[in-house]
């Protein structure tokens, strides 16, 4: 990851990686799965993300993408790959839905279809929106999120002017 999350700060190994080196580390660990794999075809669409090459513009070792596709195919079927939220990049999901895919997730650990966490937490997001403008809630807090942000369309904003008391615990401002 190219900045402390605590989705990162849970993992395993964890990494820091420059932004814009995501996607070819992904694509590293996924042309090493696809060789140890017997997926010759992948591994050849990805002979370009070598993980020596691809670890030293990336300013990690090559051991650490090696470890964490030895890793991912010790668990294959019960691992699982992810990219960050709403911010990553097309490519970067692409890669790791490849690696998923690669590992046998798909089906297991991955359920491919509608994220319903998005659109239901965008209708609570809603309902509290609207409690908030009725005057209906004194105290809020906000842990790791910018509803303010995510909920601009239901004027969150004007709704919180409404709450006496807001405690906000991010990791960083907004």
């Amino acid at each position: 990851e190219s900045r402390l999350t605590v989705t990162g700060a849970n993992a395993d190994k964890r990494h820091r990686v420059g932004f814009t080196a995501l996607e070819d580390v992904a694509l590293s660990v996924a042309r090493m799965i696809a060789e140890k794999s017997s997926r010759a075809d992948v591994a050849a669409q990805l002979k370009n993300f070598k993980a020596e090459a691809v670890a030293e513009a990336a300013g990690i070792s090559a051991g650490a993408i090696n470890a964490a596709a030895e890793s991912l195919l010790a668990h294959r079927g019960a691992s699982l790959a992810i990219a960050g939220g709403s911010g990553s990049s097309l490519s970067l999901k692409v890669a790791v839905n490849l690696i998923n895919d690669l590992l046998g997730n798909t089906g297991k650990t991955v359920v491919p279809g509608a994220n319903h966490q998005v659109v239901d937490g965008l209708s609570l997001l809603k309902t509290l929106t609207e409690e908030m403008k009725a005057g209906k809630v004194g105290a809020l807090v906000v842990m790791g999120a910018n509803p303010v942000l995510a909920g601009a369309s239901a004027g969150f904003s004007a709704a919180l002017a409404k709450v006496d008391t807001v405690i906000v615990a991010n990791d960083r401002m907004d």
